[in-house]
């Protein structure tokens, strides 16, 4: 591989972490208000695909970029930005979405060594489910604990972390897994198209 072609894939991977920024941002503005100030959107949708499409290491960059840049106090957040982040209880979430692309990044990987034809596309799909449903997990494990952590610490709320768990039920945890599903049909597709490109 010439030296112009690495210039040329990282050219790319850099553009598409650029673009993962943004879209993960617009999907934080597509939101919809919950009880308690808390806020549902479709930010775990690009979360996935990041992981999916750029793998763990540029999954994770982007996820990371954007994170930093919502503190450093750019609007790019459900509800706004700056450091004052840290403090709310979802905030974790935000950890997580970083160890999620990471992770389900790496799951593709490992799960997709082997190709299959056409004839394997619901394989093809379960392994990409396999790997969402893992970003979903650390997603939530990352905002569960903090979530519980948070209340203690800054808030002194004391509330048991089952009680942490059920606040995830009935609207995030199904949604999400909903997106799970989509990540999965989309992303195959997607990986695809960018190969050929």
């Amino acid at each position: 591989m010439s030296v112009k072609t690495v210039r040329s894939i990282k050219s790319r991977e850099i553009a598409l972490c650029g673009l993962f920024i943004a879209l993960t941002a617009l999907g934080a503005r597509i939101n919809f208000p919950l009880p308690f100030g808390n806020y549902y959107s479709l930010q775990f949708l690009f979360v996935l695909l990041a992981g999916i499409l750029l793998g763990p290491y540029y999954g994770a960059l982007s996820l990371g970029l954007y994170v930093a840049l919502g503190l450093m106090g750019f609007p790019l957040f459900a509800a706004g930005g700056g450091i004052a982040y840290v403090v709310k209880p979802t905030f974790g979430f935000l950890l997580g979405f970083v160890a999620a692309a990471f992770v389900t990044g790496t799951l593709v990987q490992i799960l997709t060594k082997h190709r299959f034809s056409a004839s394997h596309r619901s394989l093809l799909f379960l392994q990409y489910l396999v790997a969402s449903l893992g970003g979903l997990v650390v997603t939530y494990g990352f905002g569960i604990f903090y979530m519980y952590f948070a209340n203690h610490a800054f808030l002194g709320i004391e509330v048991p972390l089952w009680g942490m768990v059920l606040t995830c039920f009935p609207i995030d945890i199904p949604c999400d897994a909903v997106l799970c599903v989509v990540a999965a049909l989309l992303g195959p597709r997607l990986a695809s198209l960018l190969k050929r490109r």
